[in-house]
Parts: C-alpha cells; structure tokens; sequence
C-alpha cells in the first residue's frame, strides 16, 4: 500500500518543487530577455538609437507578409559585430519557386529595414523554407455558380 511508517502519504519531496520552481523562472527569464532586449541601430546627433526587438520582428513580418502573402513567418534576430543577422523561416503556399520566394523576402526586408528604420548594417537574411502548404479549399459559394432561380 501506500502508507509510510509514520502512516500518511508523502507528496514530492520538496527538491522537485525547488528543481521545478528554478526551471520555470529560466524559461520565464529567457523569454522575458528575448523581447525586452534593445537593439542598437546607430549613433544619432543626440545619443544612440535602439529599437526593441518585438518591433523590429514586427516591421520584418509585414514585409515577409507583403512578399509572400499567406505564409506566417517565424522571425529571429541577433546581433553580431554591430551587423543585424535575421532567420526567417516560412511555409508558403504551393506552386512558387524556392528560390524566387527567398530572394522576394530578402529583398523585401531589407528594403523594408532600408526605408523605415535606416539601417545600413544588415549581416545576413537567412530564409528557410519549411515546407509548402496546400491551398485550402475554395469555400463552397466561391466557386460553384447561382443555380438558377425558378420562377
């Protein structure tokens, strides 16, 4: 059974509550760190010029979006030597050329970095695509046509 020589039952003993308790505040840190971090963009007239990382994410998003419409992108950024280093990676839909989409998305993020933030130090776009998604089925008003109405 479960009875103990002191004669009630145990829970977890309390080094997997502090075991648990130190890996959830890791996890908590670190995603906490990830989006409140700055990214240095360049030296203004007046001071330096950041920008945090969930707005960057988002003006990369917008021009993965307009690029390839309908691919959700995931986005990560790093810095390196002053030099801004983007993965993107996306799943588009069937029927495009791999290499035309990956060159279209980098083009169009750094434009998009070009035009709205200024950024001169872009080290690399690195696209990967994940795999393709079937389009999904035209709606069934869409594509068959009014029966006819009868009188």
């Amino acid at each position: 059974m479960l009875s103990e020589p002191g004669g009630g039952f145990s829970g977890p003993s309390p080094l997997w509550w502090l075991v648990g308790a130190l890996l959830l505040s890791a996890v908590f840190l670190r995603c906490r760190r990830r989006w409140r971090r700055k990214i240095f963009l360049w030296n203004g007239e007046f001071g330096s010029i950041s920008i945090a990382t969930g707005a960057l994410v988002m003006v990369i998003r917008n021009a993965c979006r307009s690029a390839v419409p309908g691919a959700e992108p995931r986005i990560r950024v790093v810095t390196r030597r002053c030099a801004l280093r983007i993965r993107i990676r996306l799943t588009p839909s069937t029927g495009g050329n791999v290499r035309g989409i990956a060159q279209r998305v980098q083009q169009c993020v750094a434009a998009s970095l070009r035009e709205q933030l200024d950024v001169e130090k872009i080290g690399s776009i690195d696209v990967l695509i994940g795999g393709f998604r079937s389009r999904p089925p035209a709606r069934k008003g869409e594509t068959e046509a009014a029966p006819p109405e009868t009188q």
